[in-house]
């Protein structure tokens, strides 16, 4: 499945790191993009969340491995704004937590 997504339906554990990704588009050519990976939700990791004191853990920008979801990735492609795709169809697991599109890896892991 690809398409587009809002940025109000997109889940807690993926959101914050949307507004760094958009931040990294803002004042690039259009036809720029960068890629994400995508998260699943775990309310087990999230109480732990709620309980710790470091804030990279609190506000999601470390996030375990385990929580990754296999072939799925958020692209944010810039057009006259920045539009947000999703996609669980990706050839491969993006191996960093924001791929830009001059990367090698990133350009293998176009859709199957």
């Amino acid at each position: 499945m690809t398409g587009t997504c809002k940025y109000s339906n997109i889940d807690a554990i993926n959101r914050p790191i949307i507004l760094e990704c958009v931040e990294l588009l803002k004042d690039k050519l259009r036809g720029t993009w960068v890629m994400r990976r995508s998260h699943s939700y775990d309310r087990t990791y999230d109480a732990l969340r709620q309980r710790s004191t470091d804030e990279e853990i609190k506000s999601y920008k470390k996030v375990p491995d385990r929580l990754i979801q296999a072939n799925s990735g958020l692209i944010f492609f810039k057009d006259a704004k920045v539009v947000i795709f999703y996609s669980n169809d990706l050839f491969n697991t993006p191996r960093h937590r924001i791929c830009l599109d001059s990367d090698d890896d990133t350009i293998g892991l176009k859709l199957s």
